[in-house]
């Protein structure tokens, strides 16, 4: 999952070779129309018949808020497992206790990514700490000082009231906000999760970053060596854009396990609010830094002018790729 530039620019091809008329920012249509993937847990008999499993076993069923299938296991077999999404590897092994379990299903990181993204933040970079003060002080200033300018000088789309793909569900109101939230190495299934399944970074000793969304989606993971301000603003101005592919299979990213109702969390939000048109931002300082002005050049949105930094990068992405695999 390394590289960020490279992450976007897939996620901007798939979504221009499927373009639609949609209007709703994609944080905001992942957020209304995307329910997680499905995790699956495996019980061995041994563990199934301890008093707090049985009890969770016997509660959970189809409307469990959480995106969750268990089965159970052969009598052979030794330990239960947790598999991400289409995963053959397991996430975790071991004995599934009170304790184990209560790690699996939910954590305080977990608990903080549903409070940011139904107050309305479009975008969630989870820095995972690497225990070096320094290194992740370093990570966490970087990534705080843009999101603050982004949040001044980005906006979002223009929403066509009168079109039937752009009609919102009850949620937060529509506003550009970010935030970055720092994770302790001892949030460990989290972590897991949130690296992905190929990309190593959970076993790191190096900080990285993710990018969370919509309803607990990763857009993608990163050593934070490898992020800058470019990588920043490509992750949140895709996210404001105009949902270009509304088919959540066919973009990059994967789903955590989060235990909430999603559907009832937002219905008791009410109804969206659609911010008024957005007015061009002036000058803006950032603390600690110098003036940053909007881009020059044709007074046009921020999310317009970077999609067409975007299509260039893919196409490089793409040529990239026929070079390498003729």
């Amino acid at each position: 999952m390394r590289g960020g530039s490279r992450l976007i620019g897939v996620v901007l091809a798939v979504g221009l070779a499927t373009a639609t008329a949609c209007t709703i920012p994609v944080f905001r249509f992942a957020l209304d129309r995307w329910p997680p993937d499905t995790y699956r847990l495996e019980v061995t008999p041994v563990d199934a018949a301890s008093p707090d499993v049985a009890k969770f076993l016997r509660n959970f069923g189809a409307t469990s808020p959480i995106n969750l299938k268990v089965s159970r296991l052969p009598a052979e077999a030794s330990v239960s497992k947790l598999f991400a999404p289409n995963a053959t590897t397991p996430l975790w092994e071991g004995k599934l206790d009170a304790t184990s379990l209560a790690s699996l299903t939910e954590s305080p990181g977990r608990a903080e990514l549903v409070r940011r993204i139904l107050a309305g933040e479009a975008l969630v970079w989870v820095l995972a700490e690497s225990g070096d003060a320094a290194a992740d002080a370093q990570v966490t200033a970087l990534v705080e000082k843009r999101l603050r300018y982004l949040e001044q000088v980005a906006q979002l789309p223009a929403i066509d009231p009168t079109d039937p793909d752009s009609q919102l569900g009850p949620g937060p109101a529509l506003a550009v906000r970010f935030s970055l939230l720092r994770l302790p190495v001892e949030e460990v299934i989290l972590r897991r999760m949130l690296a992905g399944t190929e990309s190593g970074l959970a076993e790191t000793k190096e900080p990285w970053l993710a990018a969370v969304f919509g309803r607990g989606r990763v857009l993608g993971a990163w050593p934070a060596a490898e992020i800058a301000d470019e990588q920043i603003e490509q992750g949140c101005l895709f996210l404001l854009g105009a949902c270009s592919c509304q088919v959540k299979s066919l973009n990059p990213g994967w789903d955590l396990l989060i235990e909430t109702d999603w559907e009832a969390d937002l219905q008791a939000l009410g109804e969206t609010k659609v911010p008024a048109e957005p007015v061009l931002p002036e000058v803006v300082v950032i603390s600690g830094g110098a003036e940053s002005p909007p881009s020059s050049g044709p007074n046009l949105p921020l999310w317009i002018a970077a999609i067409t930094g975007f299509l260039i990068l893919a196409a490089g992405v793409i040529w990239r790729h026929r070079v390498d695999h003729p």
